[in-house]
């Protein structure tokens, strides 16, 4: 059948449109690649497409180097001035400056703002002079182990001991108290009756805030002769988080902006004034305690002591808890309580198993970094080791804290009324209280005798800014850090050697051979512990022995099921006569066995001691040493 009324055009009218489609696809490709240049105009050239990411990071960049404080003047547009005719210059000298009569009002601090910043250099600013801090009279001293893992992330702490046995250690923590109120004053000071008058410190150049940029402490070292002298810097610990190679060495402009960003941050700030410790085996350090004036008046010295460890036990765990709440809350591990590991670490097993000591060190770090706010994996883990690690030291804090609470209860009950910590934990520099800081010391030798004293740097407004300042004080940009006033010296600590022993009973004329006999109390610092014995000597013996004990030296409730352990109690020391003291108080029979003088000799023959009772049982030394054996060890 025919088809009729169709023509050509409507029966290939989809050809003809997908044909005229392609050709147009065809002509635009030949444009945009044939015919068309393929790139960008910037700046007056052309570009192309794959340069224009690099071309824009390269105009950030010298735009930023153009903004820093220390960036030189451009002055380009000064060195070809315009041209202007003899008659033009001076009809434009007499015309009038504004087109009013007066001139707008504006303030000193308006038209500062306004004009260039450069244009302030003729202005003289009140140079600050920080109050010194407050050192605390007694320096906190602890006996602990380290973890292995401690010596084994940081190398140079593994000359200090020698073997695979406990890594005893004794430090020091000097502590002084900072009042970021009166700093801030000093900051926000001025001189505007001087000649010349001395304007406040523009706050913008220290973001109006209190910034603690490093903590010093200096220690000097008792002599044979009585003098104090071998003045040294307290060195930060191994993974300690400090800027005092950027104060020392010096840094730049870039550098003090990205420090003020991460001294913004609180957990920061902490750790440069407040330090963790490193991981150690049974977590014995305890904060210093903020000087307050003592509410009791009990006369019970030993009841005393007691109250002054829980109140700072209590401290140490308000300061812990509240950095744990900031890191998300307590987390646990699957690692067994160290007491168990320790248990497996005398039967002959290793005794490690604590996290790395980046962990416990506050993110880990050993130098500034910047404020950037990218978490990698390595931050993520050291911030959940750092977490189980406070987890398990809060634990064991309420352990101790609970033994203290009962031992004291047993002798002073009217002592527990106050429960209270005096640390909120949380330090606040924009705050009106006052700041507890503190170093660790690890450069201490047993046996010696220190004294301590301490200033702050705070971050200097003045840094890098010396096109701002006048030439008379523009010195005062060239440091990063403006240093307080030095405190006085603490009083002297004598840092106890891992073998300490103290005369009990001293009984002229009697033993065996009428020689008399002396009883001694030795205490000896074994896996971070102190553990006790005590015997008794006739002349000629050596005072100490190695025991082997299923008590370790431990309390009985804190030993029950402990495996037997060999513990050194040896000295170098030897009893070479007992002798009556006649000038002893004789009131009662007890008296009698302290009424003598025993005579002691160094196995090399180097040194001769008297040691009597009555000064040994009052020391200071050995009510210590009896406190941290019965409480201060506990897991």
């Amino acid at each position: 059948m025919k088809i009729k009324g169709i023509s050509f055009v409507e029966q290939h009218i989809e050809k003809i449109v997908l044909g005229v489609a392609a050709l147009g696809l065809v002509g635009v490709a030949v444009w945009q690649f044939a015919l068309r240049s393929n790139t960008v105009t910037m700046g007056g050239r052309e570009v192309p497409p794959g340069a224009v990411d690099r071309e824009l990071v390269e105009r950030a960049t010298a735009l930023a180097d153009r903004l820093r404080d220390d960036a030189p003047a451009d002055l380009s547009a000064f060195d070809r001035p315009p041209t202007k005719g003899a008659a033009e210059l001076a009809e434009a000298m007499r015309s009038k400056v504004s087109g009013t009569e007066r001139l707008a009002r504006l303030s000193p601090a308006l038209g500062a703002r306004l004009l260039p910043i450069d244009l302030g250099a003729d202005t003289w600013y009140f140079e600050p002079r920080p109050g010194a801090p407050a050192i605390l009279a007694e320096v906190v001293q602890t006996a602990d182990a380290l973890d292995d893992r401690a010596v084994i992330d940081f190398p140079e702490l593994a000359a200090r001991f020698r073997g695979s046995g406990p890594k005893d250690i004794v430090w020091t923590t000097p502590a002084a108290v900072i009042d970021p109120a009166a700093l801030r004053s000093e900051l926000r000071r001025a001189e505007l009756g001087a000649n010349p008058p001395k304007s406040q410190v523009p706050t913008p150049w220290y973001n109006d805030a209190l910034m603690i940029v490093d903590v010093v402490f200096e220690r000097e070292t008792l002599r044979p002769d009585g003098s104090w002298g071998d003045r040294v810097e307290v060195q930060p610990i191994p993974g300690q988080l400090s800027y005092r190679p950027q104060i020392v060495g010096g840094a730049d402009a870039a550098f003090s902006q990205r420090l003020l960003g991460s001294l913004a941050t609180p957990s920061v700030q902490q750790q440069i004034l407040q330090p963790e410790f490193l991981p150690t085996r049974n977590s014995a350090f305890v904060q210093p305690s903020m000087p307050v004036a003592s509410a009791s008046a009990s006369g019970n010295e030993a009841a005393e002591q007691l109250l002054d460890l829980l109140t700072r036990l209590r401290d140490e765990r308000s300061r812990k808890d509240a950095e744990l709440t900031r890191l998300g809350g307590p987390l646990e591990d699957d690692r067994r309580d160290r007491r168990e590991e320790r248990d497996e670490s005398d039967r002959g097993g290793s005794g490690s198993g604590a996290p790395p000591p980046g962990g416990g060190l506050g993110g880990g770090f050993s130098g500034p970094r910047g404020g950037s706010t990218d978490r990698s994996e390595a931050d993520a883990e050291r911030e959940k080791r750092r977490r189980q690690l406070l987890t398990r030291e809060l634990r064991r804090l309420a352990e101790r804290i609970t033994r203290v609470e009962r031992e004291l209860g047993e002798i002073a009950p009217e002592l527990l009324a106050d429960r209270s910590a005096r640390g909120t934990g949380v330090i606040d520099l924009a705050g009106e209280t006052p700041v507890l800081v503190w170093a660790h010391d690890l450069g201490v030798e047993p046996g010696r005798t220190y004294r301590y004293r301490a200033m702050a740097r705070l971050f200097n407004p003045f840094f890098a800014r010396s096109r701002q300042l006048v030439a008379e004080q523009a010195r005062l940009a060239e440091s990063l850090a403006l240093p307080t006033a030095w405190s006085e010296w603490s009083r002297p600590v004598d840092v106890t050697p891992p073998v300490a022993f103290f005369l009990t009973r001293a009984a002229p004329g009697e033993g065996p051979l009428g020689a008399g006999i002396a009883r001694f109390e030795i205490y000896r610092l074994h896996d971070g512990k102190w553990r006790r014995d005590e015997m008794s000597v006739s002349p000629g013996d050596r005072v100490g022995r190695v025991i082997e004990s299923a008590r370790g030296g431990l309390p009985i409730e804190a030993a029950a099921g402990a495996a037997p352990v060999a513990i050194d109690f040896g000295t170098e020391w030897y009893v070479v006569d007992i002798i009556e003291d006649f000038t002893a108080e004789r009131r009662s029979p007890g008296d009698l066995q302290r009424a003598g003088i025993v005579v002691l000799q160094r196995a090399d023959g180097q040194r001769i001691e008297l040691r009597e009772p009555q000064r040994d049982l009052g020391s200071e030394q050995r009510r210590r040493l009896n406190r941290d054996w019965k409480v201060g060890s506990l897991s």
